[in-house]
């Protein structure tokens, strides 16, 4: 898959690709292509509008809902959320500075397969590159900061990480500064993401916060979240590929595997893209 850049107007083209690495190009969103290796797919060009930037809005709550997001493979949006059946994605039309406050949402993971990646994060496009995708790793999209809320190796093993910036050189970067909990059981379960006023995210299941210390965060680590996120912001991204998950959990297949989030808020302004839908 590749961006393909002209004027104010964004085309993405989708094509076959190789199975994917630890993250594959535009993998979580657009979907992993694995499962298409052997079908020789011509592209699909997706039209997306320009970025919008907003430097007014001080902060409110919003209920974002399918206007606010394009949703692409086996997602389908409704309501405060999505479900998704075996290869898909879900991209926010909104980057967000979320100092100070949260992302929360419900997810059921009871129809999702071991061996299988479902997941919630954010990465920040640089206004130019908005709203299209970019993330951490050294893929054919752009690098940008990556912050995984949640990683699920299908209902068995959650991993959170911080990827600020893209280089193997330590601290939170391309390998991440990450923590893990263990789901097997629980089905359905509540996630909250905080973003302190200074940076820090921490993130918690059902009240169970990831503890960071591979490695712990550092002060610089939490200082350029900040700074991205109040020059650029994080724009919400979900997925279902497989390649890799946290964990050893024992194998499963893509296809038929589904989860679902709803019930998602987020306290923030906006900084890129569309007012969402507020509370």
């Amino acid at each position: 898959m590749k961006l393909l850049l002209a004027s104010c107007t964004v085309l993405v083209a989708t094509v076959s690709a190789s199975a994917p690495l630890r993250t594959s190009p535009l993998s979580k969103y657009f979907g992993p292509r694995a499962t298409e290796n052997k079908m020789n797919k011509q592209p699909t060009l997706k039209m997306m509008p320009p970025a919008v930037l907003n430097t007014t809005n001080m902060g409110s709550l919003y209920c974002p809902t399918s206007n606010d997001f394009w949703a692409d493979g086996g997602a389908q949006l409704h309501g405060s959320g999505w479900t998704i059946n075996g290869g898909g994605g879900v991209h926010g039309k909104t980057a967000f500075n979320l100092l100070g406050g949260y992302i929360e949402f419900d997810m059921d993971v009871t129809g999702a397969h071991n061996n299988v990646n479902n997941n919630l994060y954010t990465s920040s496009p640089w206004p130019g590159l908005f709203p299209n995708y970019c993330d951490i790793q050294a893929n054919d999209s752009p690098q940008c900061m990556e912050m995984d809320i949640i990683e699920n190796n299908g209902g068995c093993m959650a991993q959170s990480t911080w990827h600020t910036w893209p280089n193997h050189d330590g601290d939170c970067d391309e390998s991440g500064c990450w923590a893990q909990i263990g789901i097997g059981g629980k089905g359905r379960f509540h996630v909250k993401a905080d973003f302190s006023s200074d940076g820090w995210m921490s993130v918690n299941i059902d009240g169970q916060q990831f503890a960071y210390t591979h490695p712990v965060p550092s002060n610089n680590a939490k200082a350029y979240v900040a700074q991205v996120m109040k020059s650029t912001g994080a724009q919400i991204q979900s997925s279902q590929w497989q390649g890799w998950v946290p964990g050893d959990c024992g194998g499963g297949d893509l296809g038929s595997s589904s989860f679902t989030v709803s019930n998602l808020r987020v306290q923030g302004s906006v900084v890129q893209g569309n007012q969402p839908a507020t509370c």
